[in-house]
């Protein structure tokens, strides 16, 4: 059996889909139950691009695992196919079997993106009822992403709130969800307490919350945040210099924004009477 792991793993590694068939083809052979080898193939199939054959062996398979019903979840969403998703997500709870932390991280997802807001909020309530929401702050991230995307600013903070354990992705969560909405006060209140609470913010926390500086016009908290992209050693990311640049822009520090432009990694490839036009274009940002 080790011998059929071993080659399902390759296949899904070098997504060779014909192996995999006839590595399954051999699988139905030897008698092998799917018991062992079921998810393996499916996990497989996913990987080699082929949602239709997983799906066709998922229903071939008595017994089915929090972990497969997982994975046939997130590729349908990871596919594009969030209605699919959701529809497994029903027929799982149907069958009797209860979501996982992994679960909810997805289909939450899905949700957002279809527009359910009822469904994601029963969603919800099951996650409360399993002491995902307060413990796990990867299921608590998705659901502060999933009312953000709904407008419901207030929800996601009082799941924000309710978490014991505040990471950065939580924060983070928050933070874009303030700021996509024109909320870049709240937003900054919530890096604030991030700061004080000693959790590091990553690239993708700094860049948001320079952005909502500059729409604020902040620029003595935009010059501190400025400071910890470089103590962060992130100042050479993409994100995090076209933050700067729009922060200091929307400043009206136009020589700031410049000193930015001019470290782009793509700035040196732009013709010098281009470069003109693009520094004057910065006072139209603001």
């Amino acid at each position: 059996m080790n011998f059929y792991s071993s080659l399902i793993a390759q296949c899904a590694q070098t997504k060779s889909l014909t192996t995999l068939r006839a590595v399954h083809t051999n699988v139905i052979k030897s008698g092998i139950s799917y018991l062992f080898l079921g998810h393996k193939l499916i996990d497989g199939y996913i990987k080699c691009g082929s949602l239709a054959e997983a799906h066709k062996l998922f229903d071939e398979l008595s017994n089915r695992h929090i972990v497969t019903w997982n994975s046939m979840i997130s590729s349908h969403i990871s596919h594009g196919k969030s209605k699919e998703a959701v529809e497994f997500y029903r027929n799982m709870l149907v069958e009797g079997v209860l979501p996982d932390a992994y679960t909810f991280s997805a289909i939450s997802k899905a949700f957002s993106e279809l527009g359910l807001l009822r469904h994601g909020q029963r969603a919800h309530g099951l996650a409360v009822v399993l002491g995902l929401e307060v413990l796990d702050g990867f299921v608590a991230s998705a659901l502060v992403d999933m009312y953000a995307k709904f407008d419901k600013m207030r929800d996601a903070h009082l799941v924000f709130h309710r978490v014991l354990e505040k990471d950065v992705v939580l924060f983070t969560a928050l933070i874009v969800g303030y700021a996509q909405h024109g909320l870049d006060g709240e937003a900054l209140e919530v890096f604030e307490d991030m700061v004080n609470r000693g959790v590091t913010p990553n690239e993708y926390t700094l860049a948001c919350i320079l952005i909502s500086c500059g729409n604020l016009g902040d620029l003595v908290n935009g010059q501190l945040i400025h400071g910890l992209v470089v103590k962060s050693g992130l100042e050479s990311v993409v994100a995090s210099q076209t933050s700067l640049l729009t922060m200091y822009s929307r400043c009206n520090m136009v020589e700031d924004s410049i000193k930015v432009f001019n470290q782009l990694d793509y700035a040196n490839q732009i013709p010098a009477c281009n470069r003109t036009t693009s520094y004057g274009s910065l006072r139209f940002c603001q």
